[in-house]
């Protein structure tokens, strides 16, 4: 098992910079660089912080609205050369995969700008994958 915590807290250091308009400008190059890639993110609703990357319908990567973080997998690579100055990788076999545990006590002081909103039996917080966290949080 992995503590997301400590990745959130790398992604903490360099964010200084981060905005939304700097993560759509990622999407966007992103998305000009292949007619294979896509993008599953409904910034205008405000609700989705997550914003999915997809290249020949798999998704690849997700970026974090609130902290410059990428989880990505290996399809993802090229572009984290690219990125690498702005956002903090980190690199999963498989988005399903329970491989994750936070403390949410310390999640809640120390990365405030995530909130942790699913009860225990929807997402268990010591055992989760990255889709869970992307729908545990907000």
């Amino acid at each position: 098992m992995r503590d997301l915590l400590i990745e959130l807290l790398n992604a903490k250091k360099i964010k200084a910079g981060w905005s939304v308009e700097k993560l759509l400008e990622i999407t966007i190059n992103f998305k000009d660089d292949s007619l294979k890639n896509e993008i599953y993110w409904d910034y205008k609703s405000g609700d989705d912080n997550i914003c999915g990357l997809a290249i020949n319908k798999k998704l690849v990567a997700y970026l974090h609205k609130e902290l410059p973080i990428c989880f990505y997998l290996k399809e993802f690579k090229k572009y984290k050369a690219t990125y690498s100055d702005i956002l903090w990788f980190v690199k999963t076999e498989d988005f399903d995969k329970d491989e994750w545990f936070i403390n949410l006590k310390k999640l809640q002081e120390l990365v405030p700008e995530i909130q942790w909103d699913a009860c225990i039996d929807a997402v268990d917080p010591a055992s989760f994958s990255v889709d869970g966290f992307k729908y545990a949080t907000h």
